[in-house]
């Protein structure tokens, strides 16, 4: 499929930027599916009013976790961490989420985080 940049893949793919920073597309990712992300979830629904985008953040990070889907959590930490994120605020939500998710999915979470943690570490040792 050949992208059309139209307002919502336009208003999508800036929005992805302020979330994600300037990353590319995954190789292993479908051209078309990859579209219906950059319109859909961040051209309509991360680019809407009444949230900002911390909100957003914590909304997902949350999300995410509760429906057990580890690599998008881990995905959405990544990002959130490059942008500010407290290391406190993600502990946080994940003990907040083990009331109401479960303590499994708090220690897949702890578990994805402290991934992340040690990658942003070797990361900042590193430069």
């Amino acid at each position: 499929m050949q992208e059309t940049r139209d307002a919502a893949f336009e208003r999508g793919m800036a929005m992805r930027k302020r979330i994600a920073g300037p990353v590319s597309r995954p190789a292993d990712l479908d051209e078309d599916l990859y579209d219906l992300i950059i319109r859909y979830a961040f051209g309509d629904v991360w680019s809407r009013p009444g949230l900002d985008i911390d909100t957003r953040r914590l909304l997902t990070l949350s999300m995410t976790l509760a429906g057990g889907h580890l690599e998008e959590f881990k995905l959405h930490l990544r990002f959130a961490l490059a942008n500010g994120l407290d290391r406190a605020v993600a502990k946080e939500l994940i003990i907040h989420s083990a009331v109401y998710c479960g303590i499994p999915a708090a220690l897949g979470a702890f578990r994805a985080a402290s991934e992340i943690f040690m990658e942003f570490d070797a990361a900042t040792t590193e430069g």
